[in-house]
This record gives structure tokens, sequence and C-alpha cells, in this order.
């Protein structure tokens, strides 16, 4: 049989004996050791916690920042929209404008009393009306589709050719009153030129207008025309 378990002596800073058996000495490193798994799982439950509240408002913060970004894209994009719709609407107006015009100026009778004022007004809304639609085009041409500028391009053209063409004709008179009896009596050369005005005026003009109204109603997202 073994003997009782032997006991150790230690002296302590104020003179004191302590007496621990070897069994007294592993109950307090036992007790020391689990203290310190006891602080250590603490310690890693507490920088879980902490790490996960970070992670937590890193993701609300991160969704905040996005929906902020969301609603600033939304904004520019909607304004972007409105800027659109307002072009379209007012090349629809300016390009009606200047069809109607055209078409007084080739095809409406002058002023039986005053002829001379009257044609003079027709020729000053052709020349004004000209370059406020091909400034306003070119202005503004970015915020039209790739198709729709192919196709308000050509018609630009061909309404400066009209425009060219009708001022060549009118500078054949000398007289305002050459230029204002020869349209009287519809000379051929004005009727050549009326001819194929009033082609352009009611194929190619109406043809972009359907362009216009179509990227218009697409900016709505709805179909007006029902």
């Amino acid at each position: 049989m073994m003997g009782p378990t032997p006991r150790k002596a230690y002296q302590t800073a104020d003179g004191l004996f302590l007496i621990f058996t070897l069994m007294d000495v592993f109950e307090i490193i036992g007790v020391a050791t689990s203290a310190v798994a006891v602080a250590g799982t603490g310690i890693v439950l507490v920088a879980k916690l902490l790490f996960k509240n970070y992670l937590v408002k890193s993701i609300e913060t991160h969704k905040s920042n996005l929906e902020r970004v969301n609603i600033i894209n939304q904004i520019q994009f909607g304004e972007l929209h409105k800027e659109r719709a307002v072009v379209i609407k007012d090349m629809y107006q300016l390009l009606h404008d200047y069809r109607m015009i055209v078409l007084e100026f080739y095809n409406a009778p002058l002023s039986p009393q005053f002829p001379a004022q009257d044609f003079e007004r027709r020729v000053a809304n052709w020349t004004k009306v000209t370059p406020t639609f091909s400034n306003y085009l070119h202005r503004n041409r970015i915020l039209f589709s790739a198709n729709l500028c192919v196709i308000l391009d050509k018609l630009n053209n061909d309404l400066d050719k009209i425009s060219q063409d009708t001022q060549k004709y009118l500078r054949s008179f000398k007289l305002l009153e050459d230029q204002v009896a020869a349209i009287k009596h519809n000379d051929k050369k004005f009727d050549d030129l009326k001819k194929e005005i009033n082609l352009i005026m009611e194929k190619e003009i109406f043809k972009t207008f359907d362009l216009l109204d179509a990227e218009f109603r697409k900016l709505l997202g709805v179909d007006i025309r029902t």
C-alpha cells in the first residue's frame, strides 16, 4: 500500500509557512487552468459578438449607400427622360410649324388686297423657321435615338435644299412685283418646286412625325393613341 501523500512546506513573504500536499497543488493548477479557459472562451464569444455587430452595421451602411445611389440615379434618369420628352415635343411642334409655313408659301393664294405684304410675311416666316429648326436639331441630337437622328438629318438636308432652291428661284426676278406676279400666276418653275416640296411635306415629314410620336409614347410608357 502507498503511504500518505507527502506534504510540502512553502514560506511566504511574511514568514508564514503554507503546507500543501501534491493533490492540493494539482487542484490549484486545475482551478487556475479552468479560470483561464473560461476567460478565454468569454473573450472569444465577445470577439465574435463584436465582429457580428460590426458586420451587421457594415452591411446596413452598404445597403444605405446603395439605396442612396439608386435614388440619385432614379432622379438623374428621371430628369433625363423629362428633358428628352420636352425636346421631342418641341421638335414635333417646330416641324409642324415649318410644314405649315412652307405649305402656305407654295399653296395658299396671296392676299388679294395686299399681295406684296403677304408675300414678304411668308418669306420672313420661312427665313426665321429654317435656322430655328436646324439649330434646335443640332443642339439636342444627343437626346434622340440613332435611328431618329438619321431621319431628322436627312429631313433637315431636304428642307435646306428646298429653301435654297426657292431662294434661287426668287433671285431670278429683279423686282418684288415680278416675284409676286410669278407666284400669283403659278409660274412653271414655281409649280415644279411646289410639286417637289409638297411630296416632302406629305411623305418625309409625316414619317418623321410618326417616329417622334413613337419616341414620345415610349418615354411615357403608354400608347396615347388608344
